[in-house]
């Protein structure tokens, strides 16, 4: 048991450390700093060579500053620590409800507790709680700003006629709201993904390369294809090969695309388009079957 001498000794040896390293005395509590304090009062040790000494510790190595400037609040001045916590978990769940993820409470409190300590911003809490959201991929989410920007991503694919998989659309949906990417830029990956699919008909890659999307230049053949198909023409995918093939094919190998005409005869005559079963169809039967019916009947 130390003796009322070795105990006054150390006190003043503490008050000691107070006094010459304030600005360490929040870290006592950390592995191997309270020793080296100690010793650095016992042989007087300037305070520049004490940052120096505090600077090789294993604690300073293995941390960055945000989370020693955290360690350091908790220590010295727990009530403001304590309130910046709870701004940080509610700022989390508003963020977390505006996106629209669905989280469970102990993805919450993980979140905040690393973003806490680890002086988040907005930016980097809004990734991680996409990425928590994803757990490693992608799910899918209808609501917020998260199922809002899939949306809207999703129709862009559908104008610039390209595909583009669930997964990668999330990621790009992710790079916008966390800011580490733009719509504009995700807008012109696409439109040069088109450009690359689209590559044999200069007509459509000069509009294209002019700020049209494939979905505008193709708008005169799908008003055919509606037309004749008694169809309504937002229901044309221009991602699918069967809607596409007018930009794609063309009777004339010296020729890129369809013209209008052929398109038109292309519906009628290839059986994937069921022009057959259209009302359109019968009634030109009925009437060709008149119009014969009427000359030989006039002929005999």
């Amino acid at each position: 048991m130390a003796t009322e001498a070795e105990n006054k000794a150390f006190a003043d040896l503490v008050m000691k450390v107070r006094e010459k390293y304030p600005s360490l005395v929040g870290f006592l509590e950390r592995p191997g700093i309270a020793a080296m304090l100690l010793q650095g009062a016992k042989d007087g040790w300037t305070a520049d060579v004490m940052n120096q000494k505090f600077q090789e510790t294993e604690y300073y190595k293995t941390t960055t500053d945000p989370q020693r400037k955290w360690d350091l609040l908790v220590a010295t001045d727990p009530a403001s620590a304590q309130r910046q916590y709870w701004l940080n978990t509610e700022n989390t769940q508003k963020l977390g409800s505006s996106l629209g993820v669905q989280l469970d409470a102990n993805s919450y409190q993980r979140i905040t507790d690393e973003g806490t300590r680890n002086g988040w911003d907005n930016k980097t809490f809004t990734t991680a709680l996409l990425g928590a959201h994803a757990d490693g991929g992608w799910k899918p989410v209808s609501g917020g700003d998260l199922g809002h920007t899939i949306t809207g991503i999703r129709g862009a694919t559908a104008n610039y006629g390209v595909t583009v998989s669930d997964p990668q659309i999330y990621k790009y949906a992710q790079g916008i709201l966390n800011g580490s990417q733009t719509a504009e830029g995700v807008d012109e990956y696409l439109r040069s993904a088109a450009i690359s699919r689209y590559s044999r008909n200069d007509a459509l890659v000069a509009a294209l390369k002019n700020g049209l999307t494939t979905k505008s230049f193709a708008d005169p053949y799908m008003q055919v294809a509606a037309k004749e198909l008694a169809i309504n023409p937002e229901t044309i995918d221009m991602q699918d090969s069967k809607w596409s093939r007018f930009l794609e094919e063309s009777p004339d190998p010296a020729k890129q695309g369809m013209t209008l005409d052929h398109w038109r005869q292309t519906i009628r005559s290839d059986q994937v388009y069921g022009w057959d079963n259209t009302q359109g169809a019968k009634d030109e039967a009925a009437n060709l079957a008149s119009q014969l019916t009427k000359k030989f009947g006039a002929t005999a």
